[in-house]
């Protein structure tokens, strides 16, 4: 299926940028770095007994461990290129990713998921992850826009190896960096293109 990552230019993300084309991998994060404070929360629906709060402990732990990276469905809401892309002046990588290959899921749009005690045994005991009660993988209605989707790996992996994008996508406004990219994109045989505005709340993608 086809996914995007939206990257600006800012602070170290050019670093992680040659390094997701050059060495076809994509670092794995969890949920302390994202910007939704709700990240890796949940709600309880049973009185919170020592029991629960033992548990929750432990499971707090297995969460915090959790790797992940996050794509997006769709990069035609201008919102997104401003919120994630620099202000239009970043770029989009193009995957085609193979869902029976890896642990890739839809983000819910619900809120945050209500866990119980025997669920919450289910995972300290390795049966279940927090991704299968909806932990980290829910989030509020609010965020729905960003047609959110992840992968998820195992605690002790730090990158997702040979996973090459297909094509390189640039914002509307200029970067010292354009060319560059555009010269290495060439260099790896992706496909170079850009997003043009067709309305005011939607971009498409033309390709060079």
């Amino acid at each position: 299926m086809k996914l995007y990552k939206l990257k600006s230019f800012e602070g170290n993300n050019l670093l992680y940028i040659l390094d997701m084309i050059i060495r076809e991998r994509l670092h794995l994060s969890t949920c302390k770095y994202m910007n939704d404070v709700d990240e890796g929360s949940w709600e309880s629906i049973e009185n919170r007994d020592d029991d629960y709060i033992e548990k929750g402990e432990k499971l707090r732990i297995i969460i915090d461990k959790t790797k992940f990276t996050c794509f997006l469905q769709e990069i035609n809401n201008p919102l997104m290129w401003a919120h994630y892309a620099g202000g239009f002046s970043g770029i989009a990588l193009e995957y085609e990713i193979d869902p029976s290959k890896y642990d890739l899921r839809k983000i819910d749009y619900h809120g945050t998921p209500f866990i119980i005690k025997e669920d919450m045994k289910k995972v300290i005991d390795g049966k279940l992850y927090p991704q299968d009660l909806g932990i980290l993988k829910q989030k509020a209605k609010c965020w729905n826009y960003e047609t959110e989707w992840r992968l998820y790996g195992d605690t002790n992996q730090k990158y997702v190896e040979n996973i090459k994008p297909v094509s390189v996508i640039f914002g509307v406004r200029h970067s010292n960096y354009i060319e560059i990219i555009r010269d290495i994109a060439k260099k790896y045989n992706l496909k170079r293109g850009h997003i043009h505005p067709v309305s005011d709340m939607n971009y498409e993608i033309f390709y060079l």
